[in-house]
This record gives structure tokens, C-alpha cells and sequence, in this order.
């Protein structure tokens, strides 16, 4: 049998209680999360609010609540975080929860019903070409197939540009 010598001991021995700190580091590192979860309601009714969202935009995270308005979000970075809840047809509500190791934070949220105003949307349209029966109280043109297939739309956000028909949408809104 050999013997170690004390500095080559000494290294291992080191080595070792480098070794058992580093795992003994590793699971606190992993439980440095945790759990967002709760139930989003309607306020006044209570009523639960099934398909609302749930966010931590700063941390790209989120849920969309179930048939019983509840969500959650594992694998939450310990810390303080701005959550976002909203639902169409109710105001959004933002709040700022403490995330803790290892912990379920709770968050029940209640939303106020709120309406969205939209901005009108104004079509106008006009023809390059006379219209092919005039005579009957609607108006008809005849289109080939061929012109829709050959001479296809070019399509933006807001402009409809084909050979024989041009349409500008003027507006604002959501979406547009």
C-alpha cells in the first residue's frame, strides 16, 4: 500500500470539500424559484373568468386561465415581478408580487368590466372600368377567374391595390 504524501493529501482533500460545496449549492440554485398561481374573477359577480391572461412581460412568462378562472406559472426567478392580468371586455389590472424560493405565491385577481372605443373605419372605393349590366337595380360586373388568379392583389395595411379595382381603407383602430 502507498503513501499519500501530506501535500498530495492535502489537495485532495481540498478538492473533495470543494466538490461536496459545489453540490451542496446546486439544489438551492434550482429551488431559486418559484410558484405564481391563483383565480381571476369578474369584479362585482365574482363570476370566473376563463380565458384571461396572466403575464410577467419582463420575464416573457405567462398563463391563460381555465374554465374556473385559474392560472399558474412554475419556474418563477425569485424576486419582484409586475404581473398583468386582462380579459377582453375588462380593464387590465397590474400588480407587483414578491416571488420567494421554493414558495407559491398567490395573486387573485378581480376585473372591472370595461368598454373599449374603437375609432371609426372609413371604406372608399372606386372602378377603373365601366360596369358590364347597368341596367338592373344592383349593379354587376363580370370578373374572369383568370383576372383574380393572373392579376392577384397586392396587399399592406392599408391599401388594396388590384389592375381593375382600387380600394383605400382610411382609419384607425385596434388592429389596423
Amino acid at each position: 500500500m502507498s503513501r499519500i504524501s501530506g501535500t498530495q493529501g492535502g489537495r485532495r482533500c481540498r478538492r473533495l470539500v470543494l466538490l461536496a460545496g459545489v453540490l451542496a449549492a446546486a439544489p438551492s440554485a434550482v429551488s431559486a424559484q418559484g410558484t405564481l398561481e391563483g383565480v381571476v374573477r369578474a369584479a362585482g359577480t365574482g363570476q370566473a373568468l376563463a380565458g384571461a391572461q396572466v403575464s410577467l412581460p419582463d420575464l416573457e412568462l405567462g398563463a391563460v386561465t381555465d374554465p374556473g378562472g385559474r392560472y399558474r406559472i412554475a419556474d418563477v426567478p425569485v424576486g419582484t415581478h409586475q404581473v398583468v392580468v386582462g380579459f377582453i371586455g375588462y380593464g387590465v389590472e397590474v400588480r407587483e408580487v414578491v416571488v420567494s424560493s421554493g414558495e407559491t405565491t398567490r395573486l387573485d385577481v378581480e376585473l372591472s368590466q370595461a368598454a373599449v372605443a374603437l375609432e371609426g373605419l372609413v371604406a372608399v372605393g372606386s372602378r377603373a372600368r365601366p360596369r358590364a349590366v347597368t341596367a338592373s337595380p344592383v349593379p354587376v360586373d363580370a370578373i374572369a377567374s383568370t383576372d383574380f388568379v393572373n392579376q392577384g392583389p397586392t396587399v399592406d395595411k392599408f391599401t388594396l391595390v388590384t389592375k381593375n379595382l382600387a380600394m383605400t381603407l382610411v382609419g384607425k383602430g385596434a388592429g389596423i
